[in-house]
């Protein structure tokens, strides 16, 4: 009676995934125009350096040998910190080059702003944050647009696709303050614990603490597709949460694996691209094709969820039909 839903073909490997991701970006070389943006920006535009913050908060360190190398690492990188990279989000921002320490050589002369208070920084930090979110979710909105017409479907009109951006942004700063209020209420009682903790054994103590880390990691796995189902089918918050949830539980290992393999070529990809940072105009031929690999990525996981979606959708309407029957 199940011959049908067992007749449903299973939706394309991780790679072949990857593969149709660099196809489609490669057809739409458009959609790399908006990291692209983001990293020359953040390459020749001014910065809002974090220097004197971090030498007030190592002034404060105690003066203690174990945290020497921590603070001689600090006031290293220091005058190389840009509080503009705020604007690329972590685990789900624009995929950009310059999120690291900037370059201390470049072609032109750039112009650099120390923040010296810190109320100033966190205002401006959590500024960059939203526009941060803004630009993340039109990008994701310009993607969602090339995976609907390669499905055939109408594209969103301009206003359609300001509503689409707009609400998709909203939704994505909610689920943000969602997850920031889950990891306040799960840092309170851990940190008591860890305290009690740290009387028998300062391991015991640190292995507390890294409970509420790896619980806010899951959180994120299993609302990763979120962004992808708010900005290619528009739906409430609520239902992005729970279809992300299904996704990732029910293709656990290939979701794990499309994760891992994203985070080993963005990490191998900006470590060999540092590493071939002269200072010249050469970094913008690095700047562009981080920004169509990791475009061509960003695309595979909209595919990647698209198929499931479907094929779920399919196994559940097939499922209706036979309880019909």
């Amino acid at each position: 009676m199940m011959h049908k839903n067992e007749e449903l073909a299973p939706p394309p490997g991780v790679w072949r995934t990857i593969a149709a991701g660099f196809d489609l970006t490669t057809k739409h070389l458009w959609l790399l125009i908006v990291p692209v943006l983001i990293d020359a920006f953040l390459w020749l535009g001014p910065r809002l350096s974090s220097r004197p913050i971090i030498e007030q908060l190592v002034s404060l360190l105690p003066q203690d040998p174990a945290l020497s190398d921590i603070s001689a690492q600090m006031l290293e990188l220091a005058p190389r910190t840009n509080l503009f990279t705020s604007l690329s989000v972590p685990f789900i921002g624009i995929p950009v080059f310059m999120i690291g320490a900037t370059p201390e050589n470049t072609p032109l002369p750039v112009q650099v702003t120390e923040l010296a208070n810190p109320m100033v920084w966190l205002g401006l930090f959590l500024l960059f944050t939203l526009i941060g979110v803004l630009i993340t979710a039109v990008y994701f909105t310009l993607i969602a647009q090339v995976i609907r017409l390669q499905d055939g479907q109408l594209a969103l009109t301009v206003p359609q696709f300001i509503k689409r951006a707009t609400t998709t942004w909203l939704k994505l700063l909610g689920l943000g303050i969602i997850i920031t209020i889950i990891g306040l209420i799960l840092s309170i009682p851990l940190m008591i614990v860890a305290f009690v903790a740290a009387l028998f054994s300062q391991l015991l103590a640190t292995m507390v603490l890294m409970i509420g880390p790896v619980l806010i990691i899951w959180l994120l796995i299993f609302t990763y597709f979120v962004p992808h189902d708010l900005s290619l089918f528009g739906h409430q918050l609520q239902l992005a949460v729970i279809t992300s949830t299904q996704l990732v539980r029910l293709y656990f290992s290939p979701v794990l694996g499309m994760l891992i393999v994203i985070l080993v070529i963005r990490n191998f990809l900006s470590t060999l691209l540092i590493l071939a940072d002269d200072g010249t105009w050469l970094t913008a031929v690095g700047i562009l094709g981080h920004a169509f690999i990791m475009t061509s990525l960003t695309t595979a996981t909209f595919i990647f969820f698209r198929d499931r979606y479907i094929l779920q959708a399919e196994k559940q309407r097939t499922i209706k039909q036979q309880l019909g029957n």
